[in-house]
């Protein structure tokens, strides 16, 4: 039926940026300060064409180290957690729970107790543009410009808009539909059973070790 009233799918048409760029051209001139997002909903709207998202790309293994944080229990649990992660492997460099997941000095510490434990690093780490991520980015590129002086005054580290980190976002999607709500249980079973109250800071600290 949709192939019927030509409404195909974004795999169906299979557009390039050769096929698609007469049309951009365009609605350049038209609309020259439009964003992403609304020249995407134009040329649908307009010209019945639907564009892929951007692929990601990732060369190969250790080419890149993509790390997050996650807020989700720190409000009812008093936990934060935070994830590095390989996205060629899928391999989870790490995933630390504790009671912050801001502090510069912290977060920069999981990686290098990764580099030191696995005695190997990534060509690039990725992350949000958080000012948590500030001493990590700065570890990582001066570990690189250590090692090649070619690199001197250059930054080894990837800062991503909000929301578009996306192996990280995975990650958390992932951890939220099969192994959150389990976790979750236990936490409220302990609060019910008066066991520990988040709210209380000296109970949420002892809690998160």
């Amino acid at each position: 039926m949709r192939k019927r009233l030509g409404f195909l799918s974004t795999w169906q048409q299979k557009h390039t940026v050769e096929t698609v760029s007469e049309h951009l051209d365009e609605m350049r001139e038209q609309f020259p300060k439009a964003g992403y997002f609304e020249m995407k909903k134009h040329l649908r709207i307009d010209h019945n064409v639907r564009v892929s998202r951007k692929v990601f790309y990732c060369a190969g293994v250790n080419d890149l180290w993509c790390v997050d944080q996650h807020d989700k229990w720190k409000y009812c649990f008093g936990l934060c957690l935070h994830s590095g992660i390989d996205p060629f492997t899928g391999i989870l460099k790490w995933m630390r729970v504790w009671w912050n997941n801001s502090n510069p000095i912290l977060i920069c510490s999981y990686y290098l107790d990764v580099v030191e434990h696995t005695r190997h690093g990534p060509v690039l780490t990725q992350s949000d543009m958080g000012n948590e991520n500030g001493n990590l980015a700065r570890a990582h590129s001066f570990l690189h410009q250590w090692a090649d002086k070619d690199l001197d005054n250059t930054l080894q580290h990837r800062w991503m808009a909000e929301k578009k980190n996306i192996p990280s976002e995975i990650v958390w999607s992932v951890f939220r539909a099969h192994f959150s709500f389990g976790y979750e249980g236990i936490f409220q079973f302990g609060v019910e059973q008066g066991w520990y109250d988040p709210k209380v800071p000296l109970e949420a600290y002892v809690s998160s070790l």
